[in-house]
């Protein structure tokens, strides 16, 4: 089968809009199913035409065609190398984001939902060549070759205390489930995440990958900060609604009309 993407739109790119629109991680479960393409195309559809509606986001997308076809794209990529899903996750996840794009431009929109967590897991068993994660059964992942970092199989994740390597994932997909790669005196180890109140550099040091509530803020490892907390513009994610107000700047609610103007920065 040949491979097509929309003009324009590299591959990487739309996988990586996708994802951040769905908010999506893989997932440990061991449920799972194929996409349903027809129920993406709607969510597209409605999101895009919102989007269009609220502001003209033509920084990420040409036009309200390609909005649709790009967010399609990366559902279909995903169905095409074999990742599936746990079907009432992503029927939630859906929901809950089509519900979003459904009101006014003026609606309050948050980027993270708890819907939207642990929806895709695949099918690939130990020795499988593999280019994803979400290409991987539970418990493995798509671990490169010695020889060749471009040439990949899936590979069970590893134990507590297990060595890493932190500069290839920066994440926890070589570690085990609640576990995370982290620098140590003895290198790089897959550890539980770092307790609140810990210095941090990255969120994922946090846990950020396990609890959407997980977070390094302000060099501390913490919760995201609720609406009119202080917080850092330049750090919108702090906030539990994704957005910081560069007027304050304190944590405020961000709008519908709010979220799309970010696309064009």
């Amino acid at each position: 089968m040949v491979m097509l993407q929309p003009p324009g739109k590299p591959l990487v790119l739309s996988l990586i809009s996708l994802l951040a629109v769905l908010q999506i991680a893989a997932c440990d479960d061991d449920s799972g199913g194929g996409i349903d393409l027809e129920r993406a195309r709607e969510f597209a559809e409605i999101r895009c035409a919102k989007l269009f509606e609220c502001c003209n986001p033509t920084g990420a997308y040409d036009d309200e065609t390609d909005c649709v076809e790009s967010t399609i794209f990366g559902f279909w990529y995903l169905d095409y190398i074999g990742a599936s899903v746990d079907p009432d996750r992503m029927a939630a996840c859906l929901d809950a984001r089509i519900a979003q794009v459904s009101g006014e431009c003026t609606d309050e929109y948050r980027r993270s939902l708890d819907e939207c967590a642990l929806v895709f897991h695949g099918p690939l068993g130990v020795g499988r060549a593999c280019t994803l994660l979400e290409q991987c059964a539970s418990g493995l992942y798509c671990k490169p070759t010695e020889a060749d970092v471009n040439t990949r199989y899936c590979a069970p994740k590893k134990d507590e205390g297990s060595a890493c390597d932190r500069n290839l994932f920066l994440s926890s997909a070589e570690c085990g489930s609640g576990l995370i790669c982290l620098e140590q005196a003895t290198g790089d180890r897959c550890k539980a995440p770092l307790p609140p109140g810990t210095s941090c550099t990255r969120s994922y040091e946090c846990g950020s990958e396990y609890s959407l509530d997980a977070i390094c803020v302000f060099g501390r490892c913490g919760a995201r900060l609720p609406d009119g907390a202080d917080c850092d513009p330049d750090h919108p994610e702090w906030c539990l609604s994704g957005h910081c107000d560069p007027d304050a700047p304190v944590c405020t609610p961000e709008t519908l009309q709010e979220y799309c103007e970010d696309m064009n920065e």
